[in-house]
């Protein structure tokens, strides 16, 4: 019996290739000389709610080359969660959105239950001083503004802050953890990646005085009703041996950090280990073309693995959720083909090779 590929119910979806800001590492900015083959504008919500189903349980608004922020209709797709139960994370930049939109989306976010997730997760990457270092047009004045508005109504706000050279000091990180406190936000998380540009990238050895003393002034203020202080290893796919320098009770433990999770029956080809099939509800992504990927790699790399893979045309209208369901998606030509040549994809030989440490 053919080997089929695993449906997941998590997806990462897309909404829009635009965005606001010019982040060193984005595959935007990387790719900016091909801007006419990826920056193709907003996901049509409306189809991508009738394909939408009830196997999905999951949703992450994120996105390879696009801020979902920006779709006009971004609020109807929360409103479904909503509707449908969904639990999600909206992850934005948060910069230069007009308020009204701030209002809708607060209206279209579900009261706060033990049972569901909702939650918006502000990316600011340094206090209000100096994260435009990485996020490169970023404006502080209308990212507070959306944040005080999702508060006021009580709704759960994030703060997502990527360690730099530039933000790693316990200075840095205690101004911009205070600000999120004064704010009134939910959690405060920070993230250690290899995301980072020349000069720019920091181990968790390299910061560890200063995550010490940030812990150490987490536990003499918690009772306060502060931000809950987390730490995230990135990007997924990372072996970690990190994590031992990290107080236990800080390590978000969730489906998407790099902790031990369910696997399937075991697929591997000669160097590829494909994290897509092996592992449990491994994050299907909806790009802002209609096309419905494997992961988000795929997304950011797809002018190379189309090559790789030899889709056709035919193949690619195969994987698109204009013309088909998800369970026809992944059951189609095109899937068949990725599934075929896991050892001549590039960003799969990058990202899942059974051969990185």
């Amino acid at each position: 019996m053919a080997l089929t590929f695993p449906r997941s119910n998590v997806l990462e979806l897309e909404l829009t290739s635009k965005c606001t800001l010019k982040c060193y590492c984005c595959p935007r900015t990387k790719q900016a000389d091909d801007k006419k083959r990826w920056d193709n504008g907003h996901l049509d919500v409306d189809k991508l709610l009738d394909v939408i189903d009830d196997k999905v349980d999951k949703i992450d608004f994120a996105g390879a080359f696009g801020d979902g922020i920006y779709n006009p209709d971004a609020y109807k797709v929360i409103e479904f969660c909503k509707n449908k139960n969904i639990e999600f994370n909206f992850e934005t930049n948060g910069s230069y959105v007009k308020e009204e939109t701030w209002h809708k989306i607060a209206q279209a976010i579900p009261e706060r239950k033990k049972d569901r997730t909702a939650n918006i997760v502000f990316s600011i990457d340094g206090p209000p001083d100096n994260f435009t270092t990485y996020r490169v047009n970023g404006d502080w004045t209308t990212i507070e503004r959306g944040i005080r508005i999702l508060v006021e109504a009580n709704k759960v706000v994030r703060w997502k802050y990527i360690l730099f050279k530039y933000n790693s000091s316990f200075e840095d990180i205690k101004k911009a953890y205070d600000k999120a406190w004064e704010l009134g936000m939910r959690q405060f998380m920070l993230v250690n990646t290899k995301r980072a540009g020349p000069g720019q990238l920091v181990s968790i050895e390299d910061f560890s005085e200063a995550l010490d003393r940030m812990e150490d002034y987490y536990e003499s203020i918690k009772h306060l009703k502060v931000p809950k202080l987390k730490i995230q290893i990135h990007p997924r796919v990372r072996k970690v041996t990190e994590e031992k320098t990290i107080k236990k009770s800080n390590i978000a433990k969730n489906k998407y950090n790099n902790v031990v999770r369910e696997k399937r029956e075991k697929y591997e080809t000669e160097n590829i280990y494909p994290q897509c099939i092996n592992v449990n509800n491994w994050q299907q992504f909806i790009g802002s073309n209609g096309i419905y990927y494997p992961c988000c790699y795929m997304r950011a790399e797809d002018d190379k693995m189309i090559k790789d893979a030899g889709l056709t045309s035919e193949d690619l209208q195969s994987m698109s959720i204009y013309n088909h369901s998800i369970d026809e998606i992944i059951s189609g030509i095109g899937y068949r083909k990725i599934m075929d040549n896991f050892e001549n994809i590039r960003v799969c030989k990058d990202k899942c090779s059974k051969k990185k440490d």
